[in-house]
């Protein structure tokens, strides 16, 4: 498996900060330049990071506002999942369903657009968690295809639940979604 990448290591501890109460609910965190400096790393590697944490719904952005860590009293079952992970479902489900192999090149990210009414950068990081996971290999230039060994063990979903073959929050639904710009 591969490092961690830094946005991960930053969103992991964050996330530790928030779940051990060391940033309480409704607290205003530091700044983006001052929590940079904390880890020191560049603002758009912090900005990765805070982009997970906020798909998690463990903070809030408004835009002109401070981040915020999210209130305790919001029932995390009822939000629909943030678009890349759906997207992660999809191809994760498509690869152990055999309708992809290791030889097979996965859709390109202008495919994913338009099959599912994304954003580039969407497509482009449900494939970077997907890779990470070990479930794709990227090949710069050429495109995304199942890691090798992949198919031969047994998984579960990006979600923690069995394969099922249906995608919960499938592609009918997403694709009645305006696009994410």
């Amino acid at each position: 498996m591969t490092e961690t990448p830094p946005h991960q290591r930053i969103a992991d501890h964050l996330r530790t900060r928030i779940q051990t109460h060391e940033f309480l609910p409704g607290v205003i965190l530091p700044s983006e330049a001052d929590l940079a400096s904390q880890y020191a790393v560049a603002q758009g590697t912090l900005r990765s990071a805070l982009a997970i944490l906020i798909d998690e719904a463990l903070l809030q952005a408004s835009p002109g506002c401070p981040l915020r860590v999210a209130p305790l009293d919001e029932e995390p079952t009822d939000r629909v999942p943030p678009a890349y992970r759906r997207l992660m479902t999809a191809i994760h489900d498509r690869i152990i369903t055999d309708q992809l192999t290791e030889a097979d090149r996965l859709p390109s990210e202008s495919d994913l657009m338009v099959e599912f009414r994304v954003s580039r950068n969407t497509a482009r990081r449900a494939y970077q968690e997907l890779a990470y996971q070990g479930v794709v290999t990227v090949r710069h230039g050429i495109g995304a295809f199942p890691t090798p060994g992949f198919l031969s063990a047994r998984h579960v979903a990006p979600d923690g639940s069995e394969p099922s073959g249906r995608v919960q929050g499938g592609s009918d639904e997403i694709c009645n979604q305006p696009p994410t710009r």
